[in-house]
């Protein structure tokens, strides 16, 4: 069974992806990205991950405002 494609295939340019990248770690999320480069938000994802745009320390503070986790707990440890 074949499924039908919703959305054609964006292939970014290395320039878009820098832009993206610089959008990215200024605040914009990955489906407001998505959106802004007519692409699909995992495209968006894979793009930042494979230049490691995802650290430890910029995923920790969205995490722990996302889960309520009190501050001043060492997740460490």
């Amino acid at each position: 069974m074949v499924r039908k494609i919703s959305q054609k295939q964006k292939i970014l340019t290395p320039g878009e992806k820098d832009e993206l990248r610089t959008k990215y770690k200024s605040g914009m999320t990955m489906t407001v990205l998505a959106d802004l480069y007519s692409c699909h938000y995992t495209t968006v994802s894979r793009i930042l991950n494979n230049t490691k745009c995802f650290s430890v320390e910029d995923r920790q503070p969205k995490c722990i405002e996302r889960l309520n986790i009190p501050t001043g707990i060492n997740l460490e440890a």
